[in-house]
């Protein structure tokens, strides 16, 4: 816990302070290459434009002194780099290496320059819950950011780039700009010169923003006032209680934490951060024990898929649950962190806990024998063909014509003309199991009364079941009803206990 505090904790501002001049970092064409501009402190003059190609950026970054250099604005989210799958690890490569030469910096993402600097350009007067829209203008590119403005800041409600190439497609792609709310003021402004954006500026006077009202354009070339804009970012950091024109860190693209290394339902994660969310954000999720791997992935809005940014594995055995917890940075940056859970109604037993422990086991099914087996723990590879109880469990509190799968469910779900819900896979020999989920539990309860005839010398006429809180109100009555329908299988009695 505590790794994001470990690589970017408050940098000492003091011996800072005085020095020269600011480092503007930002893409350029091609991959593999970055454009640096140093800005004066004092004049907000420009005086260094240089390209820097990086086929090794981090032994780059480490022959760099830096010693001048007040603060670093990184403007880096559309980087990409042949070292880096994602330009996330490209990012976090960036802020480690800042931090370690103590440098101040602050990554900001695309939406937010774009529209602070449309709100430098209009000299705009903040008023608390105005709600804003700033569209800027490069060639075919328009940028559309939602605002609304709080006490200290303005937050981004929606994002949106749209591309129109030419005057035919400006009208199908005007919502897209616009969105569904009306704002109490719109600012437009040109992001490149203006010959050369003259066309796309008149499509966006003419067309798309002709019947709207309370509008300004910009039709000047605007990035004159990217120096500007660097300062008011870099004395954010060394004044948080400046809020010129300050726009809230928003989270870039839709983060999922999941056990999915390829997801692609929303419905499947443990937990979601949607885009725009204000940053910092912590977001959390208790389950039960486990030793998969989780993944970290955001939304690629190019392909429509989630692609993979990190993945973690935590060792959680002397636990009952774990809680799982995502941290964003105000640099975008994810950070997973994973904490130890008991259940204190088991702990209070555990005077009473004898054969499994304070801990309990893990159960689990194993189907490679002549007959279905009970495993405390799996000493063969992943694949191994076995369902986990907990998941079986899980399967039965749902009803029979209304069952969700979920993907790290080891088996497939199927019926047929007697069965309304059965269990379907395979073993590792290739011979197929179909089973009702209720004659698996029966199966594993049988071990049960087994073991405890052989421990005590006589067999249960009755055991108990605790759920404690794992399940809503509907799913413990879909449980109580399977287990009644055990009952009688095994002519034996259950009765749900709650501590």
């Amino acid at each position: 816990m505590g790794q994001h505090k470990k690589l970017f904790p408050p940098i000492p501002l003091d011996n800072r302070q005085d020095k020269n001049y600011i480092l503007m970092v930002s893409p350029t064409t091609g991959p593999n290459r970055l454009k640096f501009m140093g800005i004066d402190v004092e004049t907000n003059q420009i005086y260094g434009n240089e390209l820097h190609d990086m086929e090794n950026p981090e032994e780059w970054f480490n022959k760099q002194s830096f010693e001048e250099v007040k603060a670093a604005i990184l403007n880096c989210f559309d980087t990409k780099h042949d070292k880096f799958s994602t330009n996330y690890g490209f990012r976090e490569m960036l802020a480690k290496k800042l931090q370690s030469k103590k440098v101040p910096h602050y990554l900001t993402t695309p939406e937010n320059f774009l529209s602070t600097l449309v709100l430098i350009a209009e000299g705009v007067e903040p008023k608390v819950g105005e709600r804003l829209l700033t569209i800027g203008v490069m060639l075919h590119a328009f940028t559309a950011v939602e605002l609304i403005r709080k006490e200290n800041a303005y937050e981004i409600q929606r994002k949106k780039m749209v591309f129109i190439k030419d005057e035919k497609q400006w009208q199908r792609q005007k919502f897209q700009i616009l969105g569904s709310t009306v704002p109490d003021k719109i600012v437009a402004a040109s992001m490149a010169p203006t010959l050369v954006n003259a066309k796309f500026m008149r499509i966006l006077k003419e067309k798309i923003l002709k019947t709207s009202k309370n509008v300004t354009i910009i039709d000047d070339d605007v990035t004159s006032r990217i120096p500007r804009l660097i300062n008011n970012l870099v004395e954010k950091i060394y004044d948080p209680d400046f809020t010129d024109y300050h726009i809230t860190p928003s989270n870039h693209a839709e983060i999922a934490v999941s056990f999915e290394p390829k997801l692609s339902d929303a419905k499947d994660a443990l937990i979601i951060a949607k885009e725009c969310e204000p940053l910092p954000l912590k977001k959390s999720c208790i389950i039960p024990r486990t030793n998969a791997y989780f993944y970290v992935s955001f939304l690629n809005i190019d392909s429509g898929k989630y692609d993979v940014i990190k993945k973690a594995k935590f060792s959680t055995d002397e636990c009952h649950r774990m809680k799982i917890k995502l941290i964003i940075d105000e640099n975008n940056l994810p950070y997973l962190y994973q904490k130890e859970e008991m259940i204190p109604e088991i702990v209070k037993m555990a005077s009473k806990l004898t054969s499994n422990g304070l801990y309990g086991k893990d159960l689990f099914l194993d189907f490679d024998e002549k007959e279905p087996t009970l495993l405390t723990a799996l000493t063969k590879s992943c694949d191994q063909p076995v369902i986990k109880v907990s998941n079986l469990l899980q399967l039965l509190s749902m009803p029979p014509g209304a069952v969700r799968k979920y993907k790290k469910w080891n088996f497939a779900i199927t019926k047929d003309s007697k069965n309304p819900l059965l269990i379907e896979f395979e073993n590792s020999f290739g011979k197929p199991y179909k089973a009702a989920p209720q004659l698996l539990m029966l199966l594993i309860l049988k071990q049960h009364i087994k073991a405890i005839k052989n421990e005590t010398g006589v067999k249960p006429k009755k055991l108990g079941i605790c759920l404690f809180k794992e399940f809503n109100e509907n799913g413990r009555k879909n449980i109580e009803t399977r287990f009644g329908e055990i009952s009688k299988l095994l002519d034996i009695e259950f009765c749900f206990v709650e501590l």
